[in-house]
């Protein structure tokens, strides 16, 4: 745009640029369009008071920087309408922040300030070396004596399951109370903390946003608020939207399984914000462009499938990889290998899924008689998750 600063002022070229990346924040930036005197380019020079912009200095015919990869993912987010899952940290961070705000405005305190480490937030990720997460140890095995209705984890901890109180669970804690409380902080055992966590088959592990490599992501967040100076846990359970379209295969049934635990434990909230497709439903990739269908009638396809089948070549190169089973038929003088059961060589690609779905649904069980919980879907997210935020803390 061009612009008069006043009546009689040559012109001057602005370029204004709003960036919506974050999903949750509106950034405007305004440039003059100036000549470097040493190169002879135009470039962006930031007109905004106390900010310098993002482009600033950058050459006006410089091309855009593409999208970075936490960049993509947030896109990819808010395309399907929700928000990318590691910003969910941030939100509850902010949402802190603004109730010590308001608690100091509303108690017209202005000698202190909030505690220093007010917010604390470690990812829980598997245990890779304890024995009991591994997949195989979840599921019984084909020729196990265990009903297929019933779905089972090893026994991590025996965790008591003490009904709750409904009084004891339906607290009116202000988040403004008027009441002046002491910043001092008590001691936190950090050593029985991490054992606890071990116990359950996790540990903390920090990494940079998505560097995951699972569609489970779990936090324990320790929050120090105006009601709890010392210090409050929650758990939190999400997915990644963006890790195969938020499906739960049994590494994610797992972690969410173990998080859970982790929150009975402790007896601390447990929120799962919900954003998935469901169990994971897969195709066995080496297998899906060499089968073949030997029809009922092969002059008239209308009457159907006699099966599906492997030729020679095709079964040696894949027989090694245990993916498939078959069985030996000879017809119109040809050796075929005629596909029984498809296993394929990767895991969660079947019903397995399905019995990990059942297994977190039993935790969700157990938890509801021990632990607070919420489980926001997607137009709860939409309405109302960060006012919820600010009235959880």
């Amino acid at each position: 745009m061009t612009i008069r600063l006043t009546t009689d002022s040559e012109p001057m070229q602005f370029r204004v640029f709003m960036t919506y990346e974050s999903g949750y924040h509106l950034d405007i930036s305004l440039y003059r369009e100036v000549t470097n005197q040493s190169t002879g380019q135009t470039i962006f020079q930031t007109y905004n008071v106390g900010k310098t912009g993002p482009l600033d200095g950058r050459a006006l015919h410089d091309p855009y920087l593409t999208k970075d990869q936490l960049q993509y993912k947030r896109f990819t987010a808010q395309s399907n309408g929700t928000t990318y899952a590691y910003d969910l940290p941030e939100m509850f961070r902010r949402a802190l922040h603004l109730s010590w705000k308001q608690y100091f405005d509303l108690n017209k305190i202005k000698d202190q300030a909030m505690p220093k480490d007010n917010f604390s937030c470690q990812e829980l990720i598997l245990d890779s070396t304890n024995e009991n997460n591994q997949i195989s140890s979840v599921l019984p095995t084909p020729n196990s004596n265990t009903s297929s209705s019933t779905t089972t984890t090893p026994s991590i901890t025996a965790i008591s399951t003490p009904v709750m109180n409904s009084e004891q669970s339906s607290t009116n804690a202000s988040p403004a109370s008027l009441t002046p409380l002491s910043l001092q902080s008590s001691p936190f055992d950090h050593d029985e903390i991490n054992g606890k966590i071990r116990q359950c088959g996790l540990v903390t592990r920090t990494r940079s946003p998505a560097e995951n490599d699972c569609g489970i992501i779990a936090w324990r967040i320790r929050m120090k608020t105006p009601e709890c100076p010392n210090g409050r846990t929650i758990i939190v359970i999400a997915n990644d939207i963006t890790y195969r379209i938020g499906s739960f295969g049994m590494e994610e049934d797992l972690l969410f399984q173990r998080a859970s635990e982790l929150a009975r434990l402790e007896r601390v909230p447990r929120i799962y914000i919900s954003a998935n497709s469901g169990a994971r439903i897969g195709l066995a990739e080496e297998l899906k462009f060499l089968y073949n269908i030997a029809w009922n009638d092969p002059k008239d396809i209308d009457k159907g499938i006699k099966y599906l089948y492997l030729t020679a070549d095709d079964y040696a190169r894949v027989s090694k990889l245990n993916s498939v089973r078959t069985e030996a038929v000879n017809e119109d003088g040809q050796l075929r290998y005629k596909i029984i059961d498809i296993i394929g060589k990767d895991s969660n690609l079947g019903v397995e899924n399905l019995r990990g779905s059942g297994m977190i649904a039993g935790e969700t069980s157990l938890a509801y008689n021990v632990i607070v919980r919420r489980i926001f879907t997607e137009r709860e997210k939409v309405l109302f998750f960060s006012q919820f935020i600010f009235d959880f803390i």
